[in-house]
């Protein structure tokens, strides 16, 4: 988050905005997108990683 606040991309503000406001299911769901982004991008690293060795 803290990244996001400095300006690695504003995923971060969105999220404190959304526990500013109170707005737990806007937060639980910022939360849930990234994490299933980091999967799918280790995911695709790790296939892209065995092919080249």
């Amino acid at each position: 988050m803290i990244l996001g606040l400095v300006g690695a991309g504003g995923i971060g503000v969105e999220l404190k905005v959304a526990f500013d406001l109170f707005d737990y299911d806007t937060a639980a769901t910022i939360i849930i997108a990234v994490f299933l982004l980091v999967v799918l991008v280790e995911q695709v690293s790790n296939r892209i990683r065995k092919r080249l060795l």
